[in-house]
């Protein structure tokens, strides 16, 4: 049972990753085309894609910074709230401690997070700039 909860898991944190890189690469893509004139303003004056590229990064950064962040600060509230009342009611619950793996694996999901992001964008920005003349 143990096992077949770990691969749920495993599977609910791969649907989210893929989620999250749809997501951002249609953010993206939204925001292009809000700015398309801007954008081919900057080819026209010799912009280079890296930069604007970079440009959008930093923007993605910024709002995926804000969402994982307030993410983080929910699951940490949630989870210490789970470990009172596993002390509080150790009738009802039961015992609910952290081992040294999980308290390793929030960081690095939060880090999978930005990475993918990251990555989308920077996907999704090459494949529009392609695009434009």
């Amino acid at each position: 049972l143990s096992h077949g909860v770990q691969f749920i898991g495993l599977m609910l944190m791969l649907f989210i990753s893929v989620v999250t890189y749809f997501t951002v690469s249609g953010a993206v893509r939204s925001r292009m085309a809000i700015h398309q004139t801007e954008l081919e303003l900057l080819h026209i004056m010799g912009a280079h894609d890296k930069y604007i590229r970079s440009q959008f990064q930093k923007y993605i950064l910024l709002l995926t910074g804000k969402g994982i962040a307030i993410g983080t600060v929910v699951t940490l509230i949630f989870l210490g709230l789970l470990y009172v009342a596993s002390t509080q009611f150790p009738a009802t619950l039961p015992k609910f401690t952290f081992y040294p793996a999980q308290l390793i694996a929030l960081p690095a999901v939060v880090g999978a997070l930005v990475v993918i992001s990251i990555q989308a964008a920077r996907h999704t920005v090459s494949h529009v700039l392609k695009e434009i003349p």
